[in-house]
């Protein structure tokens, strides 16, 4: 029995294992299995990862592959020829290739199931449709296949309530009939590849796969058709229900899109090509102009009741490309609800959408779409879209990509992700690169976006829609956004903002990790990130997240909403500009500003769940760019407040970083940087003054507690009020950092209501602790407390100051305290636990007030001390202040000014500028032992000290002031105070002696030759003895001579003589000339009728004449002027009748040579080259005295002239660089040094006066040395020469400062080739359009003709000669001096190498060149002037610079003319390593550090 059982078991289950797989899906609530076999199982045979035919008791019936005969006796596998062998059972026949020359073959070749392969042989003109229900490959061969008559396919596509026929003229349709799958794989086996596949009706498809598959690997998909289009139909591939893909081959010219992918698959790859397909037009129709991807639903999907989303996707790989493609939506791809896009590779390139996505667009339809939808997902991770555009003068969006709904109102939820790949170079009115709206996001975590271009948003633009279900985001934690741009439209005031990314209302921009916004420019605002709300609501603004590792490198302007009050819609809309970090602090210029930073940094509560706040941030930094006003009117000591506005109350400001009464468990600090750049916020007014405990305390001012931050550069004016705690005009309470150039001008009160909490109460801080530092600050308002308690400390700086730093700081407010610790700078200076001390160094307060510097004295107080009103208003406090550091260094302005705020001139900032006042001045009062007057307001503590000016003084007083009748300086003695007196002259008679014309001085008791005191002669001078008896009487006679001679005058003396008379004929020189004496004594007959050389010319003859004796000490000539303590000169003499030399030749004359009241030197002989020097001089005046002494009489010759001359020995200063000489006073004396960094180097010398010309960069000046101190005998020195130290004095000479050398130089000759340090011009328009820039700069003008106006050369000082270059521009040239060059030749040269210096004319001024040498060829080391708009580009950093390509020649040089590097262009950038310090890169100059 149970053998019987077991039997008729097994048997059952063998007839249940064969029964068909699907007879168990009957009642089941799965999805029946579907085979998935691409060939035909056998039995012997099947495939196991089929889950129909892999199932165990399979049937080869079930395999979709197979299909049964004719008769329903056997099965076969679709596409396969069936023959009997010669037992009658199956044999399968291989596939075959056909080829076919016309269409009738063509279609019975597709039909015949024996072929798997049609090859055209020919071109086919088809009419009407091929229809493919099989396997089968279509080959081209390098053929045309037309279809002139395609029939009419009825298509229907389902949507989720309805479904939609219409009829397409197909060329092939590949689909699925019965159970046979339709399978067409279309290439061409041509090496030209020529082959194609050719429609030409406008609303012909080329292939349609309904249910079936595609493989294109070759061919060439087109359209020739050329009318009007209407509504477009034409498309090369459209897939619905099918999949394909497309490795090779091209698809061009289809008016409405590339190919159309509809719940289906679509794959291209390898070298595939979508080109010029499309239409961009106003067009509904007119979506996805490369290709088109939707979903589709299918009705009743295998036994369901309902209809089935079916999704497409696409993929875009290898090195494919979609060119050039056009459409209103998705110029190059549009994607639509539930379906999906990925590009891994190949390109989307110069594709237009007439509106969105001018590479991809997103469309996500919204309207109709249900919850069950997915929208619309594109994910990038490589290839690249690049020269799109979308839109024109319309609009357009997303040029790259449009992500969102194209619908208006839609809210289409798409997506973006970009994990690689490139958008580069593409445009739209909004989004150049991207556009992302209607509730869309995009996540970039690669990649780039670069070089994009647009009106709003360059780089990327986020929108949300009016209806917002949900915030349009945009999180990018790597990837960048590079060189893209919102430029200008005049007719747009919108435009240009948001260069890098632009976000709208209720979007979200979140950075991260290594996200990077750089180089983006915008031409209105916003260059980097652009925010806005231009919602009606003003919370819905957008809102920017950034974590510290992200990088925005420019310009960040967001729309941001303030809390006003405590409803529900107590919100405004304020714009700042700014990061909020350091480098882009927050740029704050309204009170709206100042009072959202404040949000920001103390973060908010609002019961409005829609409103967009910014995080909290307690290091955000900020800095003012305009004065604030919180309340325009005035405070009282005791807080009253008065404003124009009767009955006005002014408004609270609630503390930076106040968090409501401080404790130890106190967390919210200022932790940033806070720059009031100078500016003042006026009006503060803090009111705090109920304790909720008698523990409570609390922190108040501007800011309300700080930790490690940096608060400067600010003023505060207004009324600070407090029960207890810190209190001060800038910060409560400050834990380590910095406040440093900052004033109080606010009244600081502590009214301790309340409370036994002591107050720590000071203008600047109520607090410092923990090495904080307080520095040039200072204070003007009042600081008091009401009540007293033992440990209260009030400062006029700080309260309380715990192992902190108070330096270069100053009160003059009123200190009140009311408890032990009182000072007038800080209340109580202790040190900490640690034993660390407080610090209170150069700090200053007004005397008067009782009170020390500090109340409590402990640590460390140096120079602390009280001023008084004087001192702190003329300058002496500020001196103190500055402390001897460089301008750069400190933040005081070089003069006091007077504040209202303190009734008192004080030291302010340099960015801040005194109030107006009317002084009320003293009379002015001499100040004892100076040479100064003072005066002082009556009214402020100002104080003016002037040098005595405007007296004259005379030759016997000093000057006497004019403004306060005290004596000043030294006597004239060449002034005489109108008290000449003129004398007649009269001629002598035989009883009395005559006189010459003379005048003389009362005061003094000198006598002159002249009416302006000029030429002292001595009394004897003036007599003219009688006349000898000669029995007869005599006649005078006239004596005339020339008035004028070159270079001089002459006067003579009496201008009547008769005969036996003495006539005196004084020759004087012009200013700038000298008269040279040298002795000619053909004879040898020394001291006897010399005769005598007057520069030259012999003016004796050799006869006897009667001439003094006179000494000239040289080039030393009255009021001659030196810096140096020593003076050597040649004595010039002049003379006869007295022998003068040795005595053994029976001389007996000597030279006295005598200065003030010192021991003379005396010198017996006088050789020609002697050389007198004058030692240990000092400064002031001196008086040089030269006398003839006779040994044999044993007296002074009074027969001979003596030399009288005053000169004096003047300071000088030290000065470092030309260019700051040029600056200095002319008339003072220099010693000049080289500037760091600038050689100053002898460019040129002249070869018989000594003269040089320096140059180092920073200008050029001529040295003179008429004194022939250091004469060079080269214009050029054959070695490099650089001035370590030269000294002279600065004059002016006609319109020209020089130098006139004072001592011998202190010049290295370096072993070095010397080459011109000379620019080079080429074009002379680029000096004379602006010669003050090359004023005093060495030039080289090259290529230049010359000529005169009258066609006559001279080599004469001040002669001007023309230079004319090609260009036809003309300079003049001015000859200095006679022994320049000899311009004569140079005029007959056809060009020529000129080098000069840019000067003013000695005649009228105007510029000039004075040219110094010449050349008929470029010298080395000459570096060009750049030319207007053609320098080279370069950047500097440490120890070298970089210089960009360019075509030009590049010459980089030191300035002493060594060339560094040279090139004739430069195709890539060119680093280069170099010593710090000046160098010329093609004549500019660049400072390396």
């Amino acid at each position: 029995m149970k053998k019987h059982l077991f039997s008729i078991l097994t048997a059952l289950c063998l007839c249940l294992s064969m029964l068909p797989t699907a007879a168990f899906a009957e009642g089941s609530t799965e999805e029946p299995p579907v085979c998935i076999c691409e060939t035909a199982c056998t039995a012997e045979s099947m495939n196991a990862e089929c889950s129909v035919c892999g199932a165990e008791g399979a049937l080869t019936e079930n395999c979709i592959e197979y299909v049964k005969s004719a008769d329903g006796t056997m099965t076969q596998p679709k596409g396969e020829s069936v023959t009997l062998n010669s037992e009658g059972e199956n044999a399968p026949v291989n596939a075959a290739e056909k080829e076919v020359g016309t269409a009738e073959d063509l279609a019975a070749a597709i039909a015949d199931t024996t072929v798997t392969t049609v090859k055209l042989a020919a071109n086919i003109d088809f009419s009407g449709t091929l229809t493919v229900t099989r396997t089968v490959t279509l080959d081209l061969n390098g053929f045309t296949l037309k279809f002139t008559n395609p029939n009419q396919i009825s298509i229907t596509t389902y949507g989720r309530n309805n479904s939609y026929t219409e009829s397409f003229p197909i060329g092939i349709l590949v689909k699925s009939q019965a159970d046979q799958r339709g399978r067409l794989t279309l290439a061409d086996s041509s090496k030209a590849a020529t082959g194609r596949l050719e429609m030409t009706g406008v609303d012909d498809n080329a292939i349609f796969v309904t249910d079936g598959e595609l493989t294109m690997t070759g061919g060439t998909i087109t359209n020739s058709y050329s009318g009007e289009i209407g509504f477009l139909k034409m498309t090369g591939i459209g897939i619905l229900r099918g999949k394909a893909s497309m490795t090779g081959g091209r698809i061009e010219k289809q008016k409405q899109m590339g190919v159309w992918v509809c719940a289906s698959t679509f794959t291209m790859g390898g070298n595939a090509v979508i080109s010029g397909c499309g239409t961009a037009a106003d067009m509904t129709s007119s979506v996805g102009g490369g290709v088109l991807v939707n979903d589709n639903y299918v009705p009743y999907w295998q036994g369901s009741t309902e209809r089935t989303i079916i999704p497409s996707y696409f993929t875009l790989e290898g090195g494919a490309r979609i060119e050039n493609c056009a459409a209103k939506y998705g110029g190059g791809v549009s994607v639509g609800d539930n379906c999906l896009f990925t590009m891994t590779g190949g390109s989307i390139t110069g594709c237009t959408a007439y509106m969105e996505g001018g590479g991809v667009v997103t469309e996500g339809y919204g309207p109709g779409s249900t919850s069950e939808d997915i929208k619309p997902v594109f994910i990038m991770s490589g290839g690249s879209i690049s020269d799109c555009k979308a839109g024109d003068t319309h609009g357009g969006t997303g040029g790259g990509v449009s992500v969102g709904g194209r619908i208006a109102g839609a809210t289409g939820f798409s997506m973006f992700e970009m994990t690689g790949g490139t958008i580069i170079r593409c445009k739209a009115a909004v989004g150049g690169g991207v556009n992302i709206q209607g509730s869309s996001s995009f996540t970039m975590t690669n990649g780039s976006i670069t070089d994009c271009e647009s009106l709003l948003g360059g780089g990327v633009v986020l929108r949300q829609a009016s209806d917002v279900i949900a915030p349009t985001m945009f999180t990018m934690t790597d990837g960048s956004i590079t060189g893209c741009k919102a430029v200008y439209n005049e007719d747009d005031s919108n435009s240009a903002r948001g260069g890098g990314v632009y976000m709208g209302s209720g979007c979200q921009l979140a950075m991260s990790g290594n996200a990077r916004i750089t180089g983006c420019e915008a031409a209105r605002s916003g260059s980097g990130i652009y925010g806005t709300n231009d919602a009606s609501y003003p919370w819905q603004v957008p809102l920017f997240t950034r974590s510290d590792d992200a990088q925005v490198d420019k310009g960040v302007s967001m729309d941001y909403a303030l809390h006003v009050g405590s409803g529900i819609a107590d919100f405004q809309t304020v714009r700042m500009d700014g990061l909020g970090t350091e480098a882009y602090p927050y740029e704050i210029s309204t009170t709206d500003q100042l009072k959202l930073f404040r949000q920001i940094v103390n973060g908010v509560q609002t019961t409005n769940k829609a409103a967009v706040l910014p995080p909290q941030n307690t290091a955000a930094c900020a800095k003012l760019m305009n004065d604030i006003v919180l309340n325009d009117g005035t405070f009282d000591e005791n807080g009253n407040y008065s404003s124009s506005l009767i009955g006005a109350n002014p408004e609270e400001w609630t503390p930076i970083a106040y968090s409501g009464p401080f404790t130890e468990n106190t967390t919210l600090y200022y932790t940033g940087t806070f720059d009031g750049q100078g500016h003042t916020i006026k009006g503060l007014y803090v009111s705090i003054n109920n304790a909720l405990s008698t523990e409570d305390q609390v922190c108040l001012g501007l800011f309300s507690t700080a930790k490690n931050a940096v608060i400067r550069n600010v003023t505060v004016t207004g009324y600070v009020s407090g029960y207890a705690g810190n209190l001060g005009g800038i910060a409560g309470y400050l834990s380590g950092g910095t406040i440093e150039n900052c004033a109080n001008y606010c009244t600081v009160k502590s009214t301790l209501a309340a409370t036994e909490v002591p107050s720590y109460i000071g203008g600047i801080a109520g607090g410092a602790d923990s090495n904080a530092t307080i520095r040039d600050c200072y204070n003007t308002g009042t600081i008091t407390v009401n009540k007293y308690l033992v440990w209260n400390s009030t400062g006029g700086i700080v309260g309380y100051n715990n192992s902190s730093e108070v330096s270069n700081c100053y009160n003059v407010g009123k200190v009140a305290g009311n408890g032990n610790y009182n000072g007038e700078i800080v209340g109580n200076n202790a040190d900490d636990e640690n034993g660390t001390p407080s610090i209170v160094s150069n700090c200053y307060y007004l005397d008067g007030t009782g009170l020390n510097a500090v109340g409590n004295g402990k640590g460390s107080i140096t120079n602390a001390e009280s001023k008084t009103a004087a001192e702190l208003g003329d300058g002496t406090v500020l001196a103190l202040l500055i402390n001897g550091r460089a301008d750069s260094e400190h933040p005081w302005n070089s003069q006091c000014q007077y504040l209202a705020a303190a009734g008192k001139t004080l030291p302010v900032f340099k960015t801040q500028i005194g109030d107006a006042h009317t002084h009320d001045w003293s009379a002015w009062t001499h100040m004892e032992g100076t040479e100064t007057h003072r005066r002082s307001c009556t009214t402020c503590n100002a104080v003016e000290t002037v040098r005595c000016s405007n007296g004259v003084a005379t030759c016997t007083a000093k000057a006497v002031c004019a403004v306060c009748g005290a004596e000043y300086g030294d006597i004239d003695p060449n002034h005489h105070g109108g008290k000449l007196k003129h004398v007649e002259a009269k001629a002598a008679t035989t009883r009395e002696e005559g006189n010459i014309e003379y005048w003389y001085c009362e005061a003094c008791n000198r006598y002159f030759s002249d009416a302006n005191g000029d030429h002292e002669i001595t009394q004897a001078e003036t007599v003219i003895p009688k006349r000898h008896f000669s029995g007869s009487s005599s006649s005078s006679y006239p004596i005339t001579v020339p008035d004028k001679t070159e270079n001089g005058s002459v006067a003579v003396s009496p201008k009547t003589a008769s005969k036996g008379s003495t006539v005196t004929i004084t020759v004087t020189p012009d200013s700038g000339y000298v008269f040279r004496f040298v002795f000619h004594n053909p004879d040898n007959n020394m001291g006897s009728d010399w005769s005598i050389l007057i520069d030259g010319i012999r003016v004796t003859e050799g006869d006897y004449a009667e001439i003094p004796w006179y000494v000239q000490p040289g080039n030393i000539t009255n009021g001659f002027s030196t810096a140096s303590d020593s003076i050597s000169f040649r004595p010039v003499l002049s003379g006869s009748s007295y022998f003068f030399g040795d005595e053994e030749y029976g001389g007996r004359t000597s030279v006295y040579v005598k200065v003030d009241n010192s021991e003379p030197q005396v010198f017996n002989t006088m050789p020609l080259d002697l050389s007198i020097t004058l030692r240990h001089l000092s400064q002031g005046k001196h008086h040089l005295n030269i006398r003839f002494y006779d040994r044999k009489l044993g007296r002074f010759l009074d027969e001979a002239q003596p030399t009288d001359i005053d000169f004096y020995v003047r300071p000088y200063e030290q000065i470092q660089g030309i260019g700051n000489l040029l600056k200095a006073t002319p008339g003072k004396f220099y010693e000049l040094t080289p500037q760091q960094g600038h050689d100053i180097l002898v460019n040129w010398a002249s070869p018989t006066r000594a003269q040089r010309w320096l140059y180092d960069g920073t200008g050029g000046i001529l040295v003179d040395d008429p004194q022939f101190l250091d004469p060079v005998r080269q214009y050029v020195p054959d070695n490099m020469m650089h001035v370590k130290k030269i000294r002279g004095q600065l004059v002016k000479v006609s319109n020209n400062l020089m130098l006139r050398l004072d001592t011998k130089a202190d010049i290295d000759t370096l072993n070095t080739k010397f080459m011109f340090t000379n620019y080079r011009c080429d074009d002379l328009s680029t000096i004379t359009d602006d010669p003050e820039a090359y004023m005093g700069t060495p030039l080289c003008l090259a290529k230049v003709k010359l000529s005169s106006d009258n066609g006559v050369v001279r080599c004469l000082p001040n002669e001007f000669i023309n230079a004319t270059d090609a260009q036809g521009n003309t300079m003049r040239l001015e000859n200095i001096f006679t022994d320049m060059f000899t311009m004569t030749s140079l005029a007959q040269a056809d060009s020529i190498m000129v080098f000069g210096i840019v000067g003013k004319s000695f005649t009228d001024g105007t510029p000039v060149l004075f040219p110094l040498s010449s050349a008929d060829s470029p010298s080395t080391g000459i570096s060009p002037v750049a030319d207007k708009g053609q320098e080279v580009g370069f950047h500097t950093f440490k120890g070298g610079m970089t210089i960009q390509p360019t075509r030009q020649r590049v010459c980089l040089a030191t300035l002493s003319g060594i060339v560094v590097f040279q090139a004739e262009s430069l195709q890539q950038s060119h680093s280069l390593s170099l010593p710090a310090g000046i160098y010329l890169l093609n004549g500019k100059k660049i400072v390396v550090n």
